[in-house]
């Protein structure tokens, strides 16, 4: 009965430290969301990241950089208007005044199409600004999502190293008690002290794998790893998604990748470059005018000025090849653009193909763990059983303790791939943004005009 006894209140002692434990775990659980601290969501993650990514502030200056370029480009074709007086005093006794002012106004009539070639190579510029907005913001949003997967898998991890920790504590205790009363031997109650340890182990290690992945999170989203305790969502991916097939995809990708749409104003920009090197063998005209206001010798009144009209035409006829010289530079660098094109389409198709086997691949292999997993906790439950019942051994219910934390940590790693296929498909389709936010509104549109 002594020996007994002491069994029962070390027990006792155990579950009341264990309890305390708990109780204390909650309420600094709860002290700390009393601070205000929140789990980060997928949506949350990608916001931020597109808000501080450096890529995209950059892009953002583009954007501006190519609003005032246009607005010069603008400004090219309209008329110029000058003012400009003179007023002139002199101590010599007799001397003629020499007041005036003149108003003057110049106007580019025709330039062989330089002025519409630049003023219509502006505008690509800016549709390829906004492009290249929405695509940084795309890969801004990729490497938040990526970012987030990480650290929830590791925040996975976690759990199940800490639910097998907890499991070993409790089969250290009963080894324990069952080696006090002679059912089992020091051996046993050794062997399980160990695996405690090992899963002890394994626990402070993922422990500091999800720290490492909050502090990456952190970076990607701009902010004080310190707000980034902890996420929040699941690894699994929601019932009734599917994808399209390999065509339709691709049609996707080429209408909607914002870096394929910057390219191609890329091409636009340069066949207007074309056109004006050209301009120079080509004809030019202007219009000038002007009046003048003027006083007369003593400034008693003023007279009726003089107007002045000039139209000036410009007639090349010989550069020596210098002209065909600048065509053919800038030909060369389109055709270059166009084979550029050319091959990122190609690499499209490529892309996606590699992502739906990816996606394929995640799929069985989803199908195949979760298979595994139940087949693993029900040889854990026989096992159990059989070593209650004298049939197997401690080393068969270690091995399948063993094998059921494995195929957890496979099963959640297979889940991870299977989101980052499908994050893949919809980055190299171009429209991350809508799956993941589908209600914000980002500058840098598809067709360039800022809408959706």
């Amino acid at each position: 009965m002594g020996l007994m006894g002491s069994i029962e209140e070390q027990t006792t002692a155990l579950k009341g430290l264990r309890a305390l434990a708990l109780s204390l775990a909650l309420s600094l659980t709860l002290a700390v969301q009393a601070f205000g601290t929140q789990a980060v969501t997928l949506s949350d993650a990608v916001r931020s990241g597109i808000k501080h990514n450096q890529s995209v502030l950059s892009a953002e200056q583009d954007l501006r950089n190519a609003e005032a370029l246009l607005g010069q480009a603008r400004s090219a074709a309209m008329p110029s208007l000058n003012v400009q007086g003179s007023f002139t005093r002199s101590s010599e006794e007799g001397a003629e005044r020499n007041d005036y002012g003149d108003l003057s106004l110049n106007q580019t009539v025709y330039a062989g199409g330089a002025i519409t070639g630049a003023l219509r190579q502006a505008e690509a510029n800016l549709r390829k600004a906004r492009h290249g907005l929405r695509h940084s913001k795309e890969k801004a949003a990729r490497e938040a999502y990526e970012a987030f997967l990480n650290a929830l898998l590791a925040q996975e991890n976690l759990k199940t190293a800490e639910e097998n920790r907890l499991y070993y504590e409790k089969a250290w205790e009963t080894a324990e008690k069952r080696l006090q009363v002679g059912l089992s031997t020091r051996l046993e109650a050794s062997r399980m002290k160990q695996n405690l340890r090992e899963a002890q182990g394994a626990v402070e290690t993922a422990r500091g794998s999800l720290r490492s992945a909050l502090i990456t999170l952190a970076r990607v989203m701009g902010v004080d790893p310190k707000e980034v305790t902890s996420v929040s969502g699941t690894l699994d991916i929601p019932a009734g998604w599917a994808v399209q097939g390999l065509e339709e995809l691709e049609a996707a990708a080429l209408k909607g990748r914002s870096d394929l749409a910057a390219l191609r104003e890329d091409i636009e920009l340069q066949r207007e470059a074309v056109k004006i090197a050209g301009a120079s063998m080509r004809p030019s005209a202007s219009l000038s005018g002007g009046y003048r206001f003027y006083q007369d010798k003593t400034g008693s009144s003023t007279k009726e000025g003089e107007w002045t009209a000039t139209l000036n035409l410009t007639v090349p006829l010989v550069d020596f090849g210098r002209t065909d010289a600048k065509v053919l530079q800038e030909q060369s660098k389109l055709h270059k653009l166009l084979v550029s094109l050319k091959d990122m389409e190609d690499s499209v198709r490529e892309e996606l193909e590699k992502d739906l086997i990816a996606l394929d691949t995640a799929v069985r292999n989803r199908e195949i763990y979760a298979e595994n997993l139940e087949i693993a906790r029900e040889n854990l439950r026989l096992a159990e059983v059989g070593y209650r019942e004298g049939v197997n051994t401690q080393l068969d219910v270690i091995s399948a303790r063993r094998e059921l934390n494995n195929g957890e940590l496979r099963y959640k790693e297979t889940l991870k791939a299977l989101q980052g296929a499908l994050k893949d498909i919809w980055f190299h389709c171009g429209a991350l943004i809508e799956r993941v936010v589908p209600d914000e509104s980002f500058e840098g549109s598809r067709d360039g005009n800022g809408s959706r």
